[in-house]
């Protein structure tokens, strides 16, 4: 099994590509794992858009945040586990772990 977490950081890609080039590279990642970490701001860095939201995920509907693990796996059928978590940052150190 090999894993892989999407945890994207703008510094670390910034003099590489940024964005456009983590996306491309997470995509040819993706294609090759077996268990894909990641909450909504990963998979939507990673290129993968939740339906429904604004873009600082504010609020997370339940079903649209089921819709996008869906995708996922449909865009990816290699993926045999899609771990993730279902909250909202208020701060880097205090999350609401259900929607509000």
């Amino acid at each position: 099994m090999v894993s892989y977490d999407l945890n994207y950081r703008e510094s670390l890609w910034k003099a590489i590509g940024g964005k456009a080039k983590a996306q491309e590279v997470n995509r040819a990642l993706v294609s090759q794992i077996d268990v894909l970490f990641g909450n909504e701001e990963d998979f939507r860095d990673a290129g993968i858009e939740m339906q429904g939201v604004t873009e600082d995920f504010d609020e997370l509907p339940v079903e649209a945040y089921a819709q996008m693990l869906r995708d996922v796996a449909k865009a990816y059928p290699n993926l045999k586990i899609i771990a993730t978590t279902l909250r909202t940052a208020h701060t880097a150190t205090q999350n609401a772990w259900a929607p509000s």
